[in-house]
């Protein structure tokens, strides 16, 4: 056993995955380019809330904060934990269809777990979901199968070089090489995060403009008193969740967060 020869073919392989990896994501920001017209985000901004939630965190996002703007707009109300409509949807012709599928969700009282899996206001989310994909800041529906397959590809590029290391540490009976078998595992992760990452480049660049854009209304959400519309803004631009509870009690009731666990009293 050469250790010094182990530790370069080690750290040839550490290289290996990072130009692998790296040259994934240069060929997914390429096609992204390809495929839709993502350039000048910033005078482009989104403006519809649903559609920045879908943005920051998928259906599920979509249909918390269309709860939330149910409960600003007294269309609905919290009770026991418990979403409970107090408005028909048939109302809410000129609202976002996310908003009336939430409240069709909850014409018996829902809690908010429930919610987030109910197929009826998750499926309202979808036109949000359809509007980014249309400006590519979202990856295509069907883009699911190609992404597949170049994952495949890149793993079976990152386990070629893997398969006589790892050979050559079990002949060995130990050595620096076996690092390649938690190296090489790391790498694919990477490697499958681009590729099941629904994000494009722009929706990244989106968010951030987003941010600093709307950063005085988080402020003014965080003093208090601000209006029902910035308070949805302001949810679905840094999402619901981080909401200052008295921005909505009824909603922090809702989608309680989780408590601190024990280490982090500790700290």
């Amino acid at each position: 056993m050469d250790f010094d020869t182990d530790a370069c073919l080690l750290g040839a392989y550490a290289l290996w995955g990072l130009c692998v990896n790296l040259a994934l994501r240069a060929w997914l920001r390429r096609a992204e380019r390809g495929s839709a017209a993502t350039s000048g985000v910033e005078r482009n901004l989104l403006h519809d809330p649903c559609e920045i939630a879908a943005l920051r965190g998928g259906a599920q996002e979509v249909v918390r904060l269309a709860a939330l703007a149910t409960l600003l707009r007294g269309q609905a109300q919290v009770q026991g934990g418990r979403l409970l409509a107090v408005e028909s949807p048939t109302l809410l012709v000129h609202r976002p269809g996310a908003e009336r599928a939430v409240l069709e969700a909850c014409a018996t009282p829902i809690d908010g777990t429930a919610l987030l899996a109910h197929p009826g206001a998750l499926a309202g989310a979808q036109a949000a979901m359809h509007a980014l994909r249309v400006r590519g800041l979202l990856a295509p529906g069907d883009a699911g199968k190609d992404r597949r397959a170049t994952f495949a590809l890149v793993a079976l590029a990152l386990a070629a070089p893997a398969a006589p290391l790892l050979l050559r540490f079990v002949q060995d009976g130990g050595s620096v090489l076996g690092a390649v078998g938690v190296l090489g595992p790391a790498a694919a992760g990477f490697a499958w995060q681009a590729c099941a990452d629904p994000q494009t480049g722009a929706a990244v660049r989106m968010l951030h403009a987003l941010g600093s854009t709307h950063a005085a209304a988080a402020e003014r959400v965080q003093r208090g008193g601000a209006a029902p519309e910035d308070v949805l803004l302001v949810a679905a631009v840094f999402g619901a969740q981080n909401l200052p509870e008295p921005a909505c009690p009824a909603f922090a009731a809702l989608f309680p967060l989780p408590p601190p666990s024990i280490a982090a009293d500790a700290g």
